[in-house]
């Protein structure tokens, strides 16, 4: 796994978009669609299907004529949650209506919508593995992290919930130059911090002589706001958010990463390293 360090420093170490016709099923039960329809609606390996028993008595009511036509389709595509543009509209009523009679018919529809069901269930459930099977990252190969990998994390980071819209995070890539530098800080502090100090800060297998060695590292800052304690607190929070949608996205492109915090990031000189300015922002 390669890896970059994101210091809280946090130790780092997207999804595809959604398809643009992304049915939302909801349940409808057997009973209701088999009095509807003579036989019930069946997924391909025969088993009953919520999402088309939905659509089905859907297109049951915006049909005329036992079939939809352009503007039927629109509402229909409406009705099942189902984003398009009139263009899009417009090439998928040509692609369902094979026969060109002008109608599309119940199964044509129902095979197209079957299968962006299908497609929407199994990219669900790749998202939800994606979220489940994210894991911190201890032990870091030398593989650099692409410039590129890094920004679309910061893009998918700065997507977070921020419910006031201040965007309090701030996201600095650290150099070697400066790692080595925080290294020796490091030595410092725990010279002057003593033995307990020493158990916060090194622990296997991330000891300070292992730093260099790790591929990335990235500081991420919140914003203060003097006078306004819960404001800090609901910037704090979406910078955490931020925190978990950058390492969600690393993670999907085959980066781990470690969140990670200690004594060493709380010190001026950290900050006088990293670029923190400490009365407007703190290492979250």
């Amino acid at each position: 796994m390669r890896a970059l360090r994101i210091t809280a420093i946090t130790l780092l170490g997207l999804l595809s978009p959604a398809s643009t016709f992304s049915p939302q099923p909801r349940k409808a039960t057997q009973g209701v669609i088999q009095r509807a329809f003579s036989d019930p609606v069946l997924d391909a390996d025969g088993t009953p299907s919520p999402a088309l028993y939905r659509a089905a008595l859907a297109f049951r009511n915006f049909s005329s004529r036992g079939g939809i036509d352009t503007s039927e389709l629109a509402s229909l595509l409406a009705h099942l949650n189902l984003d398009a543009t009139p263009e899009e509209r417009r090439s998928l009523f040509k692609y369902l209506d094979a026969d060109g009679d002008g109608q599309i018919s119940l199964h044509e529809f129902l095979g197209w919508y079957g299968d962006a069901a299908e497609a929407s269930t199994r990219q669900s459930r790749q998202f939800q593995n994606m979220l489940m099977s994210r894991r911190t990252v201890n032990a870091f190969d030398t593989t650099p992290v692409d410039d590129a990998v890094l920004r679309r994390a910061v893009s998918c980071a700065v997507a977070a919930p921020n419910r006031s819209g201040s965007e309090p995070w701030r996201f600095i890539r650290l150099g070697s130059a400066t790692v080595a530098k925080l290294q020796r800080l490091n030595a410092r502090v725990i010279e002057t911090g003593g033995g307990a100090m020493s158990q916060q800060q090194q622990r296997a297998p991330l000891l300070p002589e292992a730093w260099p060695e790790i591929p990335g590292w990235v500081a991420v800052t919140s914003a203060l706001t003097p006078g306004d304690p819960e404001a800090e607190l609901a910037d704090f929070r979406s910078t955490s958010c931020a925190m978990q949608n950058l390492m969600l996205s690393l993670w999907s492109e085959g980066v781990g990463s470690k969140w990670t915090e200690g004594p060493m990031q709380k010190t001026q000189q950290f900050a006088d390293l990293v670029g923190v300015d400490m009365e407007r922002e703190r290492v979250v």
